[in-house]
């Protein structure tokens, strides 16, 4: 439990490969609009997540193979929990994750913009843009 990488995830404990299977199956699909405001947008991502669980292995994967299909790098946060999904990370305890993934898009200030909580209500290029809109 707690922060862990991109590379934890790929190279998780039990070898089950549940995160290079989702990533590479995943297929982003853009309107030109999602497109020009995920991209042209200075944000952040914390993802409190839990690795036993099936919308993390799945929402995740995604979020990164998105972000990849863009070229874009936001700086990511990724804070795993245990089924109690009780945040222990240092600086990240304040977060109440009652379901996970809880995925927080953050402005370059650090301030929360808006959140997806264990899957996206329409789809994660259509609700990441929603929120992303909301910088300037």
């Amino acid at each position: 439990m707690g922060k862990v990488t991109k590379e934890d995830l790929q190279n998780d404990a039990y070898k089950t490969g549940w995160f290079d299977m989702e990533f590479t199956s995943y297929e982003p699909s853009f309107t030109p609009r999602q497109k020009k405001v995920i991209s042209s947008r200075d944000f952040q991502v914390v993802i409190i997540l839990g690795t036993w669980c099936s919308d993390s292995r799945t929402q995740v994967p995604r979020l990164f193979k998105i972000f990849s299909a863009l070229g874009i790098s936001p700086q990511i946060t990724l804070i795993t929990t245990d089924k109690t999904k009780k945040v222990i990370e240092p600086g990240f305890v304040h977060i109440t994750a009652q379901y996970v993934p809880l995925i927080i898009f953050r402005n370059s200030k650090g301030e929360d913009v808006g959140e997806i909580i264990e899957t996206p209500k329409k789809t994660l290029e259509a609700d990441m843009t929603a929120i992303l809109k909301k910088i300037k």
